[in-house]
């Protein structure tokens, strides 16, 4: 057991750091929210989404007003159009559904071969239903998944064959534009060339990390060099990689309704439009992703001190031990309204004054209606997540069958996700003063 282990592990006991241990793997690997508690909840960890389901309320009802709000619940007809049109807009661009399915399929089965046999997924399966029956870890898992939307579009940097082609569509990219003359370039064009060639540089650094993990790492989670910049570097690295992959996604989707591409290659000119409002809607969606890997590695950068000193202050310990747990599903409630950001920045041209204004029209506009699309989406991934869930863990225990039951479930919530994303923008687009519509031109 390392030493940053076992400090926590007698903080607390050796079941309650496991369990916390188990949970925080899972969310820094797979993006899988667990809960770390020992025991189970009689609420299942509803009380999470819950909460996060009434602060969007609260934020639609005081920017909508009461009665509009409550009228605009039973317009079933708006909320069935939203997703006809929401539909239509993924089957004009289907090389987004495609080729996210495509890739992470791929990236899945990648990690479930370099831990098919390993003895941990066993002992992880029998750990989380060592206190819960199999229906309400289900369950449990189902409404930890609708806590999170969003949760397999804001962390593709996790998806290597996503980065990969990211880098070497970047590469081509910024080689071509060196036969421009930089006077002949418009700004965006410029804007573009810079920030590609900084995509493809950090997208062959994180590449190398993830493989370093890979081969070395405790089960995923981030390693510490003994350098001390990746405390820093490592977050902004995949903030960066996570908040482009997701910029290509935005862009495809908003363009589909006004201009026909068939093509993956993305147009790095519209997705450097998207800065730097970008980095705040990633950032403001999956916050607990960023403050997980940011605080494991200050944790691990100062835990050998600590260990020298032979004690440590039990509050700081007991914080720690928070952030690394419940701390990140509190973070992941606060930020379920903000997947609204999503849909606004696309229509923001990267400002973030824009966004933030944008969001808040959305909110006064459509609220009720933002609302009824999220509560039927996150009930999409409750049912879908713990009907897969269900049934793979039905499977006699082996190695492969925990991994591969998270794996089928975030297949089916990124096509929830995608439709989620959709009409969001599809709302932001309605509650603009005056449309503006991208063209092949800018």
């Amino acid at each position: 057991m390392k030493a940053s282990e076992l400090i926590i592990a007698q903080s607390t006991n050796t079941a309650s750091a496991d369990a916390m241990l188990l949970a925080l793997k899972r969310w820094v690997s797979d993006a899988t929210l667990t809960s770390p508690d020992t025991l189970p909840s009689p609420d299942f960890q509803s009380r999470f989404w819950f909460s996060g389901l009434l602060l969007l309320l609260l934020f639609s009802l005081i920017a909508q007003g009461p009665k509009r709000f409550f009228t605009g619940l039973f317009q079933w007809s708006d909320l069935r159009q939203l997703f006809q049109q929401s539909y239509s807009r993924l089957r004009s661009r289907p090389i987004v559904p495609l080729a996210l399915g495509g890739m992470l399929l791929i990236s899945w089965t990648t990690s479930q071969l370099l831990s098919y046999n390993s003895r941990s997924g066993s002992d992880e399966l029998q750990m989380s239903l060592r206190s819960r029956t199999l229906p309400a870890l289900s369950l449990e898992q189902g409404l930890l998944a609708a806590l999170t939307p969003l949760r397999d579009l804001t962390n593709l940097a996790d998806c290597w064959p996503m980065v990969a082609m990211a880098v070497f569509l970047a590469f081509q990219y910024n080689s071509m534009l060196q036969w421009v003359p930089r006077s002949t370039m418009t700004p965006i064009m410029k804007s573009a060339n810079f920030w590609s060639q900084v995509l493809w540089i950090a997208g062959c650094i994180w590449l190398v990390y993830r493989m370093v993990i890979g081969v070395s790492s405790y089960d995923g989670l981030p390693l510490n060099t003994g350098a001390y910049i990746e405390v820093v570097l490592e977050p902004a690295i995949m903030l960066l990689i996570d908040s482009f992959l997701l910029a290509w996604v935005l862009t495809e989707i908003r363009d589909a309704a006004y201009s026909e591409n068939d093509q993956m290659k993305p147009d790095f000119e519209k997705i450097a439009s998207l800065l730097p409002g970008i980095f705040l809607v990633n950032f403001s969606i999956a916050p607990g992703r960023y403050f997980a890997h940011a605080l494991w590695l200050v944790w691990n950068s100062v835990v050998d001190y600590i260990a020298v000193a032979g004690s440590a202050s039990s509050s700081i310990i007991n914080y720690v031990i928070w952030g690394l747990s419940w701390g990140i599903l509190e973070l992941q409630v606060i930020a379920f309204p903000f997947v609204i950001l999503a849909g606004s920045l696309a229509w923001s041209q990267g400002s973030i004054q824009q966004t933030i204004r944008l969001s808040l029209r959305m909110l006064k506009k459509d609220g009720s209606l933002i609302f009824l699309m999220t509560l039927i989406c996150s009930l999409l991934n409750i049912i879908s997540s713990a009907i897969i869930t269900t049934l793979i863990l039905s499977h006699p225990v082996e190695p492969w069958v925990f991994k591969c039951a998270d794996s089928y479930c975030h297949f089916a919530t990124v096509f929830t996700g995608l439709i989620m994303l959709s009409s969001l923008i599809e709302v932001g687009e309605r509650s603009l003063t005056t449309a503006n519509i991208p063209t092949e031109n800018n």
